[in-house]
């Protein structure tokens, strides 16, 4: 069991102590990040949910606070209710910017309040989300003072490869993060999409795509996300011999802003996910305005 946990861990480095060997990590001697604590037959290849409350209780009694980012639930009971599951954001994704800064205080005001607290962070695999939140928090104590210096130190003490924070929108976010922490948040301006690119054109079944484009407020999470726009009832194959082809878009956006890639087989009901982009208005500059095809947007 210990053997299979190794394996889907990879090259995270793990607690080795006092007769434990778990996915968990100390970044810091007050925080630690660490995968999913889990229940039942997922817990023969992640950490057992019995385990790491043992290790938590012998190294801190009670505390400890744990923070969840994975959006699902476990018995919180097994750590007396120390759960904060409200900062949560999905797998892979940026999480919202004023959701950002939000659990970073949170995480501050747990910790400033008594010298013994740590703090657990969590996500699934406990590199990507749960390497946002703690790089954010290292800029904001001043224990860096930039994002790739906190960044490189997260996936060192995290990834014996250095693996950490990977995906290009988590990684914009913690940039945005640094950002605002020097320079003052800026105000979050409504602009006009006027549209949407494609410089080449993927090769996805039957000699081309049919892309289908989600663009959604992404200020807030749901399980709905608020459509801002769509080709879903305009949907047009593409051939891969296509130089480029523009979609006109020509709606505002004002925020946090998700665009979701997608391509439509002909046969079958399920789409495929080619990809998506992310970013906040506030946070876009003229260079980035070339890139979306951004301007300012009518009031």
């Amino acid at each position: 069991m210990t053997t299979l946990r190794n394996v889907v861990s990879g090259d995270k480095e793990r607690y080795k102590k006092d007769g434990f060997d778990v996915d968990l990590t100390y970044i810091t001697d007050r925080l630690i990040a660490m995968s999913f604590p889990a229940e039942g037959v997922e817990s023969t290849y992640r950490n057992n949910i019995n385990e790491i409350s043992a290790l938590l209780a012998k190294n801190h009694g009670a505390d400890f606070m744990i923070y969840n980012l994975s959006h699902r639930s476990y018995d919180e009971s097994k750590f007396g209710g120390r759960v904060v599951s409200d900062y949560g954001w999905p797998d892979h994704h940026n999480p919202p910017l004023l959701k950002l800064f939000r659990a970073v205080k949170s995480i501050h005001t747990y910790l400033s309040a008594a010298p013994e607290h740590v703090v657990v962070v969590h996500c699934l695999a406990g590199k990507g989300r749960t390497g946002v939140l703690i790089a954010c928090y290292m800029l904001y104590t001043g224990l860096f003072n930039n994002n790739f210096a906190a960044r490189s130190y997260f996936a060192n003490k995290r990834s014996l490869t250095n693996w950490g924070v990977a995906s290009p929108a988590q990684i914009r976010y913690v940039e945005y993060f640094e950002y605002i922490l020097k320079y003052g948040a800026p105000d979050p301006v409504p602009l006009r999409l006027v549209s949407i690119k494609f410089h080449k054109i993927p090769w996805i079944g039957s000699r081309g795509c049919t892309p289908l484009i989600e663009v959604l407020d992404f200020n807030e999470i749901s399980k709905t996300q608020e459509v801002i726009w769509s080709n879903i009832h305009s949907p047009r194959f593409l051939p891969a011999t296509l130089p480029s082809y523009i979609f006109r878009v020509d709606s505002v956006i004002q925020g946090d802003v998700y665009v979701l890639l997608r391509h439509i087989p002909s046969l079958g009901p399920t789409f495929q996910k080619m990809g998506f982009f992310s970013f906040n208005t506030g946070m876009v500059v003229h260079q980035a305005s070339e890139i979306y095809n951004l301007e300012p947007a009518e009031k």
